[in-house]
């Protein structure tokens, strides 16, 4: 059986490049980030995907090759409406599609079924700790929760989809069974996952670990019994990893898996990718890699895709701009100039002193304006030197210190006749 699956994912909207799982949110592939998008940024998401299975088929006594397809488009909207809360809706439509050969005799398609696999909505928060801003380091926790819909299909629009799905489903067309499998309608499933961030320079960590409760399968109405299985519930984890060599890519490595609470089956995929982003715009390369999957008959299988995302701000943020000012040097002797350990004060200001380093190095800010930086030093003649600061001055200020002169008299006292030593008072 050959698979294959295109997935494809654009906006109407290229203002910023973002990071959109295909689920919508602030993530990789399929897992999430825990830190949500920045208050304000709206993103809207499509995800096609197009599968196809060939078969041979016996018609006028030769053997021709006729096509099973099957076409997904997840398609949604997310919105952050704060730096800590991000919202989401999706809805996955479908198609089936029986692409008969017209050979040796032209047989035409019949018409395909069409409807809405899931409807979702849902809501991730997550907090974001920063540990060092130079290096830089961080983590972030977080929450996701959903609610995943199955709706029936429509007996009124689409030329009936109802039935023509029970056609595909059970019907013959021109004497070959399609064996399309029919669409399961269920009550809402609820879903929650805990989310995990680690960032140490150019290199990140992610982890999922969450758990599905799927609801009853409903039997559309032509469906044999034999061919309905109610869904279990999952545990749901992924781990992912990324490395920034730069700020225009990256790249990812995600593992998603579910295990089935009630057979104990584990089904895993694995996802390595790269991700290209410009100020406008950011897309995925990627190659999905079925490892265990109790759902498919083969033990492995693969579907490359490709991922275009973006979103707005639809926020303006005002930046504040602080004006700022500094001054920085280094204090040492006038003549050997080593380096001394030394007391700033500035008078006139509420500004606290501050002492050089054991090298002699010091550096401060303040506010545009007039400042006085005394300078002393134990046995050194203080030093003192005025400036006037503008917004973004960045002044070097060296200081010698000239060293404090020492006299020593040495002598003895004594009484001018006897030559006695006397102890006697200096003034």
């Amino acid at each position: 059986m050959k698979k294959f699956g295109l997935i494809l994912l654009i906006t109407p909207i290229l203002v910023l490049g973002q990071e959109i799982s295909i689920y919508g949110n602030h993530g990789m592939f399929k897992m999430q980030y825990a830190q949500p998008h920045n208050m304000g940024m709206f993103s809207f998401h499509m995800a096609p995907q197009e599968r196809f299975e060939s078969f041979d088929v016996q018609v006028g006594g030769q053997t021709t090759t006729d096509r099973r397809h099957y076409f997904s488009l997840t398609t949604g909207l997310s919105y952050a409406i704060t730096d800590y809360f991000e919202t989401r809706f999706h809805a996955t439509p479908f198609l089936k599609w029986y692409e008969a050969n017209d050979y040796p005799e032209e047989r035409g398609d019949p018409y395909p079924p069409i409807g809405v696999k899931d409807l979702e909505i849902g809501a991730k928060g997550g907090y974001l700790f920063t540990i060092d801003e130079q290096t830089p380091m961080s983590y972030a926790l977080g929450v996701d929760g959903y609610i995943r819909f199955g709706p029936g299909l429509s007996k009124e629009f689409f030329s009936n989809a109802w039935h023509n799905d029970s056609a595909f489903y059970a019907d013959s067309f021109y004497g070959i069974a399609p064996h399309f499998p029919p669409y399961i309608p269920h009550d809402p499933d609820y879903g929650f996952t805990g989310l995990f961030d680690f960032r140490i320079g150019p290199f990140a960590t992610h982890l999922n670990l969450g758990y599905l409760s799927t609801g009853l399968d409903k039997n559309p109405g032509y469906v044999l019994y034999s061919d309905m299985h109610q869904r279990p519930d999952y545990v749901t984890n992924a781990i992912g990893l990324e490395l920034l060599p730069s700020e225009e890519i990256r790249i990812l490595f995600e593992a998603y898996g579910m295990f089935d609470v009630d057979a104990s089956q584990e089904s895993l995929w694995v996802t390595p990718g790269l991700r290209f982003g410009a100020r406008s715009v950011s897309f995925d390369l990627g190659c999905e890699l079925g490892i265990l999957n109790p759902d498919v008959n083969t033990e492995f299988w693969w579907k490359a895709f490709i991922n275009f995302s973006a979103g707005a701000d639809l926020v303006k943020k005002v930046e504040v701009h602080i004006p700022v000012a500094k001054i920085s040097g280094k204090v040492v002797d006038s003549k050997t100039e080593d380096p001394i350990v030394a007391t700033i004060t500035f008078p006139g200001s509420d500004k606290e002193p501050i002492k050089t380093t054991p090298d002699g190095y010091y550096e401060t800010t303040f506010s545009p304006g007039t400042y006085r930086l005394h300078f002393a030093a134990p046995n050194y003649r203080w030093k003192e030197r005025g400036v006037v600061l503008k917004d973004g001055d960045q002044i070097v200020m060296d200081i010698k210190l000239n060293r404090k002169l020492v006299t020593k008299i040495i002598g003895k006292v004594y009484d001018i006749d006897t030559k006695e030593p006397l102890v006697a008072q200096i003034t």
